[in-house]
């Protein structure tokens, strides 16, 4: 086990120096789609899921996760976040393919409808109270991304995965697009006790418009673990995760620090995180073998609080 150890943390300080090289020359929020996360479940648990995954979500999580899928599965999450200002659409689907070698895709979708498109009633003259802007047109601005995955296991308890995205970005007559590689990896220290990282965009992911304008993505470092301890007849996770590069939120700080739990009781179960200034509650059922509905809570200071919705269906 120590020598699985020291293999462990001897690629997450390359992959980590590699993080934080290539992030000083990259935009600030040209991946803000990407983090909306996806899944239910993982949106409830925050990035302490990169830990976590074991699902069809791993996809975008930490994709080495699929090697914890022994059955084909389907996972389907729809959010209308801020009273339905935002579209936010997640699909997934896994399939086992031999003991050593896991594959995955995924299809994530981020729209905001009736974005009104002005100009000035006379263009030529400048703006006064009688050249007012008038709605040209009313458009929607649409953010997708697909993640091929796979993962496999390097050692008996040390598996590791990629996620190749494909992005496609468009509001009106604007297009873009990119590719990004996202490499993670997930360890068991013991049976209850799990490591876990993924390096996304490590290639700085470059997004090309069609207007010959370009923007990149910062890489990003996840940093999780989880213990699982089995009080009151049930299972309870404890998770942690910090972040490096990326993102930055408000009042997240430089190293954004998240915690979550997970208590699950025959068919249902309870999760908590915070993180970024934000509470996450969230509420899963398995009312049929293998069939699990989840619905998670999202708060937001500033903007109308969220709900998502999934279902996971393994066959």
């Amino acid at each position: 086990m120590r020598r699985y150890t020291n293999l462990f943390l001897k690629s997450l300080i390359l992959f980590l120096s590699f993080g934080v090289t290539v992030t000083r020359a990259s935009s600030d929020f040209a991946g803000n789609f990407l983090e909306l996360g996806g899944g239910a479940r993982g949106i409830a648990l925050g990035n302490s899921y990169v830990a976590i995954s074991n699902d069809a979500t791993s996809a975008y999580w930490n994709p080495s996760g699929l090697t914890s899928v022994t059955k084909k599965q389907l996972h389907l999450m729809h959010s209308e976040r801020f009273s339905g200002q935002v579209k936010h659409d997640f699909l997934a689907y896994s399939v086992p393919t031999s003991k050593a070698f896991n594959w995955g895709i995924g299809f994530l979708r981020i729209a905001v409808p009736d974005i009104a498109f002005t100009k000035l009633s006379n263009p030529s003259s400048n703006l006064s109270e009688t050249n007012r802007p008038i709605i040209t047109s009313t458009e929607t601005s649409a953010d997708h991304a697909i993640y091929v995955s796979g993962a496999k296991y390097l050692r008996e308890k040390w598996s590791i995965g990629t996620s190749l995205k494909f992005i496609y970005r468009t509001i009106a007559d604007y297009r873009a697009h990119g590719i990004g590689l996202d490499i993670g990896s997930q360890l068991f220290l013991r049976p209850n006790f799990k490591l876990g990282f993924i390096l996304r965009d490590m290639t700085n992911t470059t997004i090309h418009w069609n207007t010959n304008a370009e923007d990149n993505i910062n890489p990003s470092l996840i940093c999780a673990g989880s213990y699982t301890i089995h009080p009151f007849g049930g299972t309870t996770l404890l998770a942690a995760a910090t972040k490096l590069g990326g993102t930055k939120f408000k009042g997240s700080g430089i190293f954004p620090f998240s915690i979550s739990i997970e208590h699950s009781h025959s068919v249902m179960a309870m999760r908590f995180s915070s993180e970024n200034n934000q509470k996450n509650f969230g509420i899963g059922f398995e009312p049929y073998h293998l069939k699990t509905v989840d619905m998670t809570y999202t708060q937001h200071q500033e903007l109308d609080s969220t709900y998502q919705l999934s279902a996971n269906i393994s066959f």
